[in-house]
């Protein structure tokens, strides 16, 4: 595991850029995803499905757009509920910035910018909270009337107070965004992410045998025998469709369906992902 402390001390430089920018938004969103692997487990009887609810509120500014320099920073709260697991909930709070140019005028001109956030994780089960990090660049491209194209690539840390839990990870992201009626619109994503993950195995599983990491056992899932937090690096590829309606300019609602698949490393896994989001703006 690599560390990037630096990337998650980077928090009061982001508030910083608050105050030189012009225009001000709140966003609230909540949302109810239903994981049909939520052990990252690779057999059957080891797989447990749980739902995960989401509440949060982003408050962004906007600098004054006087030239194709544009900056954006703000700060987000969000709340991360497992009510049949609860020891996976968490409390996010943190900040992020954003840089975007645009070549020239008018809708067909690329976008390119560059962002960073930094914040902390405070968990129920204190052993996974800790500050984070992310760095990312993005391209943005407008291919046809009703068609619109984003490439990001994230680099990203959490430092959580057991190693079992600290993730480092690169991830790459294509998304096409179509809106093809007055107030629908659909988006198709695939991603590809190397770094690491944490699948919680009976001891008795064959990963767990002669490997060098002490064991750090979880009570997280109620089982008559506590789960073995088993962490390693791999490589997860995911698609995901998405279908919103906006009910007006500020409010919209999404549904979501995700598939990854995890490989190239000790514990293959599927995740299967459906989600349901609602967001208003003011």
């Amino acid at each position: 595991m690599v560390a990037n402390r630096p990337v998650s001390r980077c928090t009061p430089l982001l508030f910083l850029l608050l105050p030189v920018a012009a225009g001000a938004s709140w966003e609230r969103h909540t949302g109810l995803h239903w994981h049909d692997n939520a052990t990252n487990a690779d057999a059957r009887g080891e797989v447990l499905p749980a739902a995960q609810t989401l509440v949060g509120l982003h408050y962004n500014r906007l600098a004054a757009a006087t030239s194709p320099h544009r900056w954006r920073a703000g700060f987000h709260v969000q709340a991360e509920v497992w009510p049949r697991y609860d020891g996976l909930d968490q409390l996010h709070l943190g900040g992020e910035a954003e840089w975007t140019y645009k070549f020239g005028l008018g809708p067909y001109r690329p976008v390119l910018g560059a962002g960073l956030a930094a914040g902390f994780t405070s968990a129920r089960e204190s052993a996974r909270s800790g500050p984070e990090g992310r760095m990312w660049l993005l391209a943005e491209q407008r291919l046809a009337a009703h068609w619109r194209a984003r490439l990001q690539h994230e680099i990203s840390r959490h430092d959580a107070r057991q190693l079992a839990f600290d993730r480092t990870a690169h991830e790459s992201a294509l998304t096409l965004h179509h809106a093809w009626r007055d107030r629908w619109s659909v988006e198709l994503e695939v991603r590809h992410r190397h770094g690491d993950v944490v699948s919680y195995l009976p001891a008795s599983h064959p990963a767990l045998v002669d490997k060098s990491q002490t064991p750090f056992k979880v009570a997280t899932f109620d089982r008559a025998e506590k789960l073995v937090a088993y962490y390693f690096d791999a490589v997860t590829r995911s698609g995901r469709v998405g279908l919103v309606h906006r009910f007006s300019s500020a409010t919209r609602l999404a549904l979501g369906w995700e598939h990854r698949l995890t490989r190239q490393g000790v514990v293959p896994y599927r995740n299967r992902i459906v989600s349901l989001e609602i967001r208003h703006a003011r």
